[in-house]
């Protein structure tokens, strides 16, 4: 079964409406079309084998070979917009997922978007927001590669290779992680209203950011309004 396949299963299994496709464009773009078009009753996913026109934050690209990697996107129907302290509050959602779930590995996020493995990227988040007329929805796009990644892009890594499985991940071994970063997104829910991130999230940012190794210089803080404070600069989250 494909990864797409098995993450739809679960997604119904939960309960949860999932929109399941063998190859689409850009699963954050068929969410937002969804939003703008459909009544939302509660929280859905999209999901694909592959993607032709994956996307990253501002111009930048996502790209990945068909069914290694986990490629969907959650559509949430919001009471009103979220704040734009929503991006780095998803990013530690998944880097605690993560962490959770494989505790030996060596994770950590480089702001404002990517999930990394030692010094290599696995993983990347995109968050938008819908706003029509009454409607207001967050989509939450998510790119992990977990049984491989593309061999050009020299920085990136796939989660079987580091736990050194060589293959043997079970088809299902990412569904744990999942089941985590889902209960964690709605745990956040009433976060993403906020405009202040809470003391513990600047504390658990600011050591997140520190464990990347590809960091040319340590971070002294993250403060309530996502500023990321280094010796002699400091730059917002939402400027990155």
């Amino acid at each position: 079964m494909s990864i797409g396949k098995t993450i739809q299963n679960w997604f119904e299994n939960q309960n949860v409406e999932c929109h399941y496709f063998e190859s689409i464009e850009s699963s954050n773009q068929v969410a937002k079309d969804h939003a703008s078009t459909q009544s939302l009753a509660g929280p859905c996913f999209f999901v694909a084998d592959f993607q032709t026109q994956g996307r990253g934050r501002g111009q930048n690209t996502w790209e990945s070979n068909p069914n290694q990697s986990l490629l969907g996107s959650w559509l949430i129907p919001l009471s009103k917009a979220p704040q734009h302290l929503t991006a780095p509050l998803l990013g530690l959602a998944t880097y605690d997922s993560a962490k959770k779930v494989w505790p030996a590995l060596a994770w950590s996020i480089k702001a404002p978007n990517d999930i990394y493995l030692k010094d290599k990227k696995i993983a990347g988040l995109l968050v938008e927001t819908v706003s029509q007329a009454d409607k207001q929805a967050l989509v939450f796009g998510l790119g992990f590669n977990l049984f491989g990644h593309p061999t050009d892009i020299e920085n990136s890594t796939h989660l079987n290779s580091e736990l050194g499985l060589d293959g043997q991940l079970r088809p299902d071994g990412f569904l744990p992680f999942l089941a985590e970063l889902n209960k964690q997104i709605l745990l956040r829910l009433q976060s993403f209203y906020s405009n202040k991130l809470s003391a513990k999230v600047c504390e658990d940012l600011k050591q997140a950011l520190n464990n990347n190794p590809n960091l040319e210089e340590d971070v002294v803080k993250v403060d309530e309004e996502g500023n990321i404070h280094f010796k002699n600069k400091q730059v917002n989250w939402t400027e990155l």
